[in-house]
């Protein structure tokens, strides 16, 4: 027989889940900005612009974004998700581990890039100053942002055995910021994420007055 977690380890669990929804949903978007850079990188295609910038200039562009927007949520200030992943699944700690002991020697780089480069900008020095450290070291970078996703995908795949009441958190979730907010929230896309079963017959959807 199964043992009753405490109503505190069902709090602390349900928490757990709810940040690992939204990790999940910047992580589709970490991956969008990474599939249009390598697209871009390749010159798949170009948007039509009065710059006269070619796809490779596109693609640098999106380069900064991806790289920041990967490192925000990373951040322990952030989302902090290697801290998620340990919580979550902790049959695979040590691949967690591996990976972080992989990116910490260039983690203060990275987050430098983000604060001077990407999501804000500095003074000139400094600014480029943080612009030359990721180039100086952009072979680690892409091996770790790689490694991170090949690892990230490895725990989407393990969801529905190790985290079988995410389908149920999402919907909570979901229902909790309809009431909140008086917005119904649009379930194909969390069906599309894999957050929700594609094919379910859910609860009605509540609006607050």
């Amino acid at each position: 027989m199964a043992k009753k977690s405490s109503p505190r380890a069902a709090e602390l669990r349900r928490h757990a889940l709810q940040r690992y929804i939204i990790y999940r949903l910047k992580l589709q978007e970490l991956l969008h900005y990474e599939l249009l850079f390598l697209a871009l990188q390749k010159g798949e295609f170009c948007p039509e612009n009065l710059m006269n910038h070619e796809s490779t200039e596109f693609a640098g562009s999106m380069r900064t974004a991806a790289i920041s927007w990967w490192v925000t949520f990373v951040d322990k200030n952030g989302l902090d998700v290697f801290d998620l992943w340990r919580e979550l699944f902790h049959k695979h700690k040590a691949k967690v581990e591996k990976l972080w002991k992989q990116i910490e020697p260039t983690w203060q780089i990275l987050v430098d890039y983000r604060n001077r480069c990407g999501f804000h900008a500095d003074k000139p020095l400094r600014y480029f100053g943080a612009k030359a450290q990721v180039l100086n070291n952009g072979k680690q970078v892409t091996k770790d942002i790689q490694d991170f996703i090949t690892l990230a995908v490895f725990f989407i795949r393990q969801e529905e055995k190790e985290l079988p009441d995410l389908p149920d958190a999402t919907e909570h979730l979901l229902l909790d910021v309809e009431l909140k907010f008086g917005n119904a929230v649009k379930r194909a896309i969390f069906r599309k994420a894999g957050l929700l079963p594609l094919s379910a017959k859910f609860r009605k959807v509540f609006t607050a007055e």
